[in-house]
């Protein structure tokens, strides 16, 4: 686009195509227009229209003029139009100011901005560039003089993305195979993984041996992927979650640097912090080591913020709002209906903040929709083509796994403040931010009359990032199951504000935010070490393979950490130099990647006798082994199937005590407060094995325990009572020589052999049907059979004569 005046001795030219000219002196449109008005350099009428009109915008953006663009503000972090914006200078993304850039930065919007931004009709109508190519306007730099650690993080910040996957890398290549698959979604998804891998159950996932609509399948088919790529040694399933949680770690840092730059207009260094933010704080650095869907949830979604953002920027835009609805169909087909709900909220909440709500309503937005739609119908079809009709994925699916967990769940039930409390907690350090904030500035007119300038297009970023925190913020609340990571597709956009806030900070806001990390890192400190002091020996040790002999507890390895924040808070205060705040950046994104290996290599794995379900679980595969059935009440579907290698399933106290009634060998795992509440509980059940997992102590008992036998009952006709013993008969001499018993032998015998032992068995009571009858003896038990366990006889023991002898004898009458 070229803009000259008919004088020629007064001419600006600013054309895309004269790529051989010799190119200019870097001048910021205020100086231009301010060398104008003095003389120095006249411009036409036109000219200066157009380029006020040009700095216009930025009036607002200006600190000189509104107090709320400073450095220590989050909200508005725009470059104010005097700084310098050449790039050479701080920003690695930036390009010169030329008129390729003028011509691009007011792009006709809709029809809310076609005023401000419709050029000259003798103007040439230049395409908008790709996003990435758009240069970067929306940071205050900071005023601080450079310091060492500033310009490492300059040279980091021209290639963020790979700096931070050399993070991502180093926190997690040591330490995919250190710890057992833990409670409680770990563990079941590793069963329904190995069902897809052994079944192809991939369209509709099995768990426990029952279908498990719980979770679509895409997630799923991202780790079998994974797992025939990997080497083989790489390829057990343990191993390939963990893989799939780093290279989904690597993509959500991606989506987080294409939000930014897309949405945000964010330059390198703010790129770079956003994402040390984010691999800095405590919460994102164990999900690297956990292995869910969440990453790769969040990563699509932000990819979908991203793509809405652009679309809606133009009045008509097919293919950015196809791609926008296309990644959000993806997301839903990786973990459920928010991949879709909650990029149209943001979008929604920024088109009525920006003026324009009917923008979703648009035929390229029907489009886009009509493409999710068919993306998630797909699976819908396939789920109710497996599952025998439509009925299912209404039911089961939609009522029962979505509306019933957002209108009432069963579990992970909170209060609507739920991540007011919680957020602050799970986003330290960085949560610490807020305390550095000029707080002040929200009571003066100013600051709200920057905020109304988020509605212009040069500052529409900043709005929808801080819409995206909102409207995810506002309904996550409303829902009934809560918890801290269904926050995760926001922390993108809130990592983004956060970084240009710190990178501006000015000289009070940099020295609260170095001496508030530092009391953090202190505290930590402290408590690791008392805590190690407190615990020592308590942690057992992990199963580390083949290692040496001079195995080193837990216990120090963690003691080592605390050691190491302790280090790094006597750095903040005396050993950084300066209070820029890159240097604050570096040294916790440092700390944090040196504390990742000891942790998750040796100290998580001794967490395993408290956090995995494999002893649980071997043990019952060995009592199943020896014959035993399987079942668990009220726990988790399949907690204990991938390390029992066989379906566990679910069973009731009723039918368990009837199993157990009926002489069937059971082994049951359950809560220990379960265990001793059950009322009418079979006699024969014993624990066997007890464990803590993660809040709650499980049992797990046989009927009866290995190595011993059930009793079993009489027929209720043979029952006989208990022998009651009684003293050995033993002769007695009187005077004449001869004994009692001789007496009553008759003369015609010869009388008992008193060369061999006396055996007197103990008479058997009477039974019921016995008494009464006269000159009848009680039947002894025949010597050398077994009797049942606690003085019961067994069914095998009783005489055969009893039964014949009781039923002879119930048709007698008594003798009176």
């Amino acid at each position: 686009m070229n803009i000259e005046d008919s004088s020629p001795s007064s001419k600006v030219v600013a054309s895309t195509s004269s790529a051989s000219a010799a190119p200019a002196p870097e001048k910021t449109v205020a100086q231009v227009i301010a060398a104008s008005k003095h003389g120095a350099q006249p411009l036409g009428a036109t000219q200066t229209a157009l380029l006020e009109s040009e700095a216009a915008p930025h009036a607002a953006l200006d600190p000189a003029t509104n107090p709320i663009l400073d450095g220590d503000t989050l909200l508005m972090g725009a470059q104010p139009m005097d700084t310098p914006l050449d790039a050479s200078l701080d920003a690695p993304f930036d390009t010169p100011l030329d008129a390729s850039y003028a011509a691009y930065q007011h792009p006709i919007t809709d029809n809310s901005h076609a005023e401000t931004a419709t050029a000259p009709a003798s103007s040439p109508v230049v395409a908008e560039p790709p996003f990435f190519a758009q240069r970067p306007i929306m940071r205050v730099e900071s005023t601080l003089p450079p310091s060492g650690s500033s310009k490492l993080f300059g040279v980091l910040a021209y290639a963020p993305f790979i700096t931070l996957v050399a993070l991502v890398v180093l926190q997690t290549i040591f330490t995919l195979d250190a710890r057992d698959l833990w409670y409680s979604d770990e563990i079941r998804h590793a069963d329904a993984f190995r069902n897809l891998l052994d079944g192809g159950k991939w369209l509709v996932l099995e768990m426990n041996g029952q279908p498990y609509p719980d979770k679509p399948p895409l997630y799923f088919l991202f780790l079998r992927a994974l797992y025939e790529v990997l080497p083989a040694g790489w390829q057990s399933i343990p191993v390939v979650f963990f893989v799939g949680a780093a290279l989904s770690g690597v993509l959500f840092m991606l989506s987080t640097l294409v939000l930014g730059r897309g949405a945000g207009r964010a330059d390198g260094k703010t790129l770079l912090g956003a994402g040390l933010l984010l691999l800095s704080t405590g919460y994102i650095m164990g999900l690297l080591h956990y292995g869910r869907m969440d990453f790769l949830f969040a990563a699509l979604i932000t990819l979908s913020f991203t793509a809405f953002f652009i679309a809606v920027g133009h009045r008509r835009s097919m293919l950015w709002m196809v791609l926008a609805y296309f990644a959000a169909g993806l997301a839903c087909l990786v973990k459920g209906p928010l991949g879709l709900a909650l990029p149209l909220l943001a979008t929604l909440v920024f088109t009525v903040w920006r003026g324009t709500p009917g923008r979703l309503f648009r035929r390229d937005s029907l489009m886009g929709f009509a493409v999710a739609v068919l993306v998630v119908g797909a699976w819908a079809a396939g789920v109710s083509y497996t599952m025998g009709g439509p009925s299912y994925f209404i039911n089961v699916v939609l009522k029962e796994q979505v509306l019933a967990r957002a209108v009432n769940t069963f579990h992970h039930k909170e209060q609507w403040h739920y991540y007011l409390v919680r957020l602050p907690l799970a986003l330290l350090p960085w949560s610490i931010i807020v305390l550095c904030l000029p707080w002040g500035k929200v009571l003066l007119p100013s600051f709200w009359k920057g905020v109304l300038a988020t509605r212009k297009p040069e500052a529409e970023g900043t709005a929808f990032l801080v819409c995206i925190v909102l409207a995810t913020l506002g309904l996550l609340s409303l829902l009934s199951g809560k918890i801290v990571i269904y926050f995760l597709p926001a922390l993108p956009a809130l990592a983004i504000l956060a970084a240009r806030a710190v990178l501006g900070f000015g000289p009070m806001g940099a020295a609260m935010l170095r001496y508030a990390m530092a009391v953090f890192m202190a505290v930590a400190g402290v408590a690791g070490v008392v805590g190690t002091l407190m615990l020592y020996g308590t942690l057992p040790m992990p199963a580390l393979g083949n290692l040496p002999a001079w195995h080193i507890p837990p216990n120090v390895f963690f003691f080592a950490v605390s050691l190491l924040f302790l280090g790094a808070a006597a750095l903040l205060v005396f050993g950084l130099g300066s209070n820029r705040p890159e240097g604050v950046l570096l040294l916790m994104t440092l700390c944090a990647t040196l504390a990742s290996y000891p942790l998750a290599k040796y100290v998580a794995p001794a967490f395993n006798a408290i956090l995995s379900p494999k002893p649980i679980a071997q043990t019952l595969k060995s009592y199943v082994e020896a014959g035993y059935m399987a079942f668990t009440h009220n726990d988790y579907g399949g907690t204990y199937t991938f390390y029992a290698e066989q379906v566990v399933p679910e069973i009731s106290l009723e039918n368990l005590a009837q199993k157990a009634e009926q002489g069937t060998r059971v082994v049951v795992a359950m809560k220990r407060k379960r265990f001793d509440k059950w009322a009418d509980k079979p006699a024969c059940f014993t624990p066997v094995y007890e464990q803590w997992i993660e809040n709650s102590r499980y049992v797990l008992a046989a009927c009866p325990p290995l190595g011993q036998e059930i009793p079993q009952p009489l027929p209720q006709e043979a029952v006989v009572p208990p022998i009651a013993p009684i003293a050995p008969i033993v002769p007695q001499r009187n005077g004449t020589g001869s004994t009692e018993l001789e007496k009553a032998v008759p003369p015609e015998s010869n009388g008992p052999d008193l060369t061999k032992p006396t055996v007197c068995e103990p008479p058997v009571e009477e039974s019921p049907a016995m008494q009464g009858i006269p000159g009848e003896q009680a039947v002894p038990q025949p010597t050398g059979q077994p009797a049942g366990e606690q003085g019961e006889p067994t069914e095998k023991s009783e005489p055969a004569e009893l039964k014949d002898f009781s039923t002879s004898a119930g048709d007698k009458q008594p003798n009176q």
